[in-house]
């Protein structure tokens, strides 16, 4: 872990793959504890907020108001990094030491190489009702 400063690309990559991969998509439904006014929007007490997509700043944040008769549906555009803040894990940093080293291993000990051409890898998720999977595929591991 002492060369870890001096592998910036490497650090790169781990940072870049935990920002893309969305493997758990569901986000904990976030409300306001009071009458809320942001910018030129009004966000009521009774607002629950659900941020939908995570790969673009801006993003269209769905809330539902419910009185005792009806449901209103209200669509506002929001900033993502503004509304939901940073996520907080206990073990995150022992999380990237243990990605950082297991890839770091593998790549002074291998060449990756793609079985088919890159341009036909599809890396779009298979999106499950509880989970977005990666796409089965095949590497080869190519000793140095």
């Amino acid at each position: 872990m002492a060369d870890r400063s001096q592998m910036p690309y490497t650090d790169a990559v781990v940072h870049e793959i935990q920002r893309f991969i969305d493997f758990l998509p569901f986000n904990v439904p976030r409300s306001v504890i009071k009458d809320t006014k942001f910018r030129d929007y009004f966000i009521p007490k009774v607002c629950s907020t659900v941020s939908e997509k995570r790969h673009n700043l801006l993003q269209t944040i769905t809330c539902t108001i419910h009185f005792t008769s009806k449901i209103l549906h209200c669509h506002l555009t929001f900033y993502y990094f503004l509304l939901a803040g940073k996520r907080i894990c206990a073990g995150e940093g022992l999380a990237r030491m243990e990605i950082f080293i297991f890839l770091t291993a593998i790549l002074q000990n291998f060449t990756l190489k793609p079985t088919v051409h890159h341009k036909d890898i599809d890396i779009s998720p298979i999106v499950s009702t509880l989970a977005n999977m990666p796409r089965p595929y095949e590497v080869s591991f190519l000793p140095r």
